[in-house]
Order: structure tokens, then C-alpha cells, then sequence
């Protein structure tokens, strides 16, 4: 997307997939400690409904990384926007299991926006930032957790607009002295060639 080569795509989406295979292991471990200190979000939530999502989040991220390093079915754009669609989502599902503790992983909402922000570009963080903002307002909604401090709620989703939109205008400012600074090399280059 902005302004990437598909090699480089090819390369920040496979970064973004050995990331999100090294830092999702560490995102359920957090989750199932939160569950198991706090308790799930609902009292008919099950151990095998949480156990479930676990799951389902790490079969989510095996199967981006195979797609990244092995999958020829789709092209690394197709993954790319796969995969800023189904991150915030499968951290919606968490958060609406985890209950009392999902104010504490608010902030993956961020990590993960931001990472498509600089690794990927402007478009996918905005992709990303759009589906997190729903999937948020989705649990804020719905979780006894989130509806009982609905303040607190439109405070986290207010940060979920601001941050990201901010961080938009920096990216683009660095895309932009990186473009100049190829070009002032290219012409120093040609000159030199000359």
C-alpha cells in the first residue's frame, strides 16, 4: 500500500507476520491470566468458550504466517488487508471474554494500528483504526464490563480516534523527507555520474 513495492510489501507483511506469531503467544498467556485472576466477562462464559478463543487466536496467527511465508493463494496486499481487518477483531472477541481486566489491553488496539502505521502505511493503519474503532464500540456496547462506565468506555474510543489520526500526520511527514531524501540522492547520483 502507500507507496510500497510489492517486494516491500512482501517483506513489512511478513514481518508483521513473525511479530504477531512471537507477540500473540504472549497476548493470550496475558488474557488467560486476566480471566483466571479476574474471571471472564459473563458468568455463562465457559472455560471452553475462552479456551476457544485462545485457540482461535493462535490458529489465527499460524495461519497468517504460513500465508506470509508459504500461501500462494493470496497476494500480500490481500493479506495485508486480511489481516488489518482480523487483528482488531480477534482483540474485540478477547476483550469482550476478558470482562473486568479488558481496560488493561485497550492499548493492543493501539500497538496494533500503529504497527500497520509504520510498517505498512497510512492506509492500513486507517483500515485497521476503522475496524478497531467498531470492534471497540462493538464490546463497549455489549459488555456488562464496558456498559456500566460508559464514560470511560467513549474515553477509550476517543483515544482510539486521536492517537491514530496524529500519528497519520507524522507518518506522512516521514514519507515525505524519506521521498525527498531518495530524490536529492538520485540527483546527486546522476551528477555524479555526469
Amino acid at each position: 500500500m502507500d507507496h510500497l513495492s510489492s517486494h516491500e510489501l512482501l517483506r513489512s507483511v511478513r514481518a508483521q507476520a513473525t511479530l504477531r506469531l512471537k507477540f500473540g503467544l504472549l497476548v493470550v498467556v496475558l488474557m488467560l491470566a486476566a480471566v483466571g485472576w479476574w474471571g471472564a466477562s459473563r458468568p455463562e462464559n465457559q472455560a471452553w468458550e475462552v479456551g476457544g478463543i485462545a485457540a482461535a487466536y493462535l490458529a489465527y496467527n499460524l495461519a497468517a504466517y504460513w500465508l506470509a511465508y508459504r500461501g500462494r493463494h493470496l497476494s500480500p496486499r490481500d493479506l495485508l488487508v486480511l489481516t488489518a481487518v482480523l487483528d482488531p477483531l480477534m482483540l474485540s472477541a478477547w476483550l469482550f471474554i476478558v470482562g473486568q481486566a479488558s481496560p488493561l489491553f485497550v492499548g493492543f488496539y493501539l500497538f496494533t494500528i500503529l504497527g500497520f502505521g509504520f510498517r505498512i502505511g497510512r492506509n492500513a493503519m486507517h483500515l485497521c483504526q476503522a475496524v478497531s474503532m467498531l470492534g471497540f464500540s462493538l464490546v463497549a456496547l455489549l459488555s456488562p464490563d464496558w456498559r456500566s462506565q460508559p464514560l470511560f468506555g467513549f474515553s477509550h474510543l476517543v483515544l482510539l480516534t486521536v492517537v491514530p489520526l496524529y500519528a497519520g500526520v507524522l507518518i506522512g511527514k516521514l514519507q515525505d523527507a524519506r521521498e525527498l531524501a531518495e530524490r536529492a540522492n538520485q540527483a546527486k547520483s546522476q551528477l555524479l555520474a555526469k
